[in-house]
């Protein structure tokens, strides 16, 4: 086993920016060329707005979108349709394209309530257009751990995160000297044909570059032919992946301050 099991948990202060299921598939050409009327209304009632993007405006941050014009924005790349349909709230939307489904979530509190979503759009994506097979099933968590949300300005980087994650800052004299650091390490899980991407190290306000925590970001994946029928498996022990990789990242000291509640209390 890659890492070790433990005790699945809801944290009170989740550090949980953002989870992003993404399913690629063989090119459906009637996706593009018509409105995915058939697939809203089988997810309109848990994702009842509407939009079309270009699908590299649907993949620039928010902000960065905001300022740059529609012909710049089309001009980065050629354009591809991008339906999103998403919750009154927008914190959870699909985006349908013609070569891929997603799920996102910007408020992401427990697994059984994005899986909703992943099954309901997946049961539409079948139905409607019937993909066979998958070409590349994704799972990405990207955390930020910050000390002033959870009370922990006294403590050092060390003291809370796991001892085989960063051993350069906790080494004498020379973590006292690392003004910035970043990691990035591909494994692959159980002998594959199942990977992770990881990537971790300080995180910094993208306008005035000043630390703000420090960002954890797991890429969990497969690429090749998969069966429609074993995506949603697949899926699930990604997540049983993410759980057991991320407590590993963390040491005691950060994982009681996030207060965690056994999912059974919910």
């Amino acid at each position: 086993m890659l890492f070790p099991e433990t005790e699945r948990v809801i944290y009170e202060n989740n550090p949980l920016e953002q989870v992003i299921c993404q399913l690629r598939f063989p090119t459906v050409l009637r996706i593009e060329a018509e409105t995915p009327a058939d697939f809203q209304e089988r997810i309109r009632g848990h994702f009842p707005q509407y939009q079309e993007k270009s699908e590299f405006a649907a993949i620039l941050p928010p902000e960065l979108v905001q300022i740059l014009s529609q012909d710049v924005i089309q001009s980065l790349k050629p354009s591809q349709k991008v339906y999103e349909f998403a919750t009154n709230e927008g914190s959870l939307i699909v985006r349908l394209s013609s070569g891929f489904v997603s799920l996102t979530s910007g408020n992401y509190e427990r697994w059984e309530q994005f899986f909703v979503g992943i099954q309901l759009a997946l049961d539409a994506l079948r139905e409607v257009y019937s993909p066979d097979p998958y070409t590349r099933i994704g799972l990405r968590y990207r955390n930020l751990i910050q000390k002033d949300k959870l009370e922990l300005e006294d403590a050092e980087w060390p003291e809370l995160l796991g001892e085989d994650l960063i051993r350069d800052l906790a080494t004498p004299g020379l973590g006292e000297a690392i003004e910035d650091i970043a990691y990035r390490i591909l494994l692959t899980i159980d002998a594959g044909p199942a990977k992770v991407h990881i990537q971790h190290g300080y995180a910094r306000h993208p306008e005035t570059n000043q630390l703000i925590g420090y960002g954890i970001d797991s890429d969990f994946f497969v690429e090749g032919e998969t069966d429609v029928d074993a995506a949603i498996d697949q899926l699930v022990e990604f997540n049983q992946y993410n759980r057991r990789l991320f407590r590993w990242c963390i040491s005691d000291r950060l994982h009681n301050a996030m207060g965690p509640r056994p999912v059974g209390d919910y």
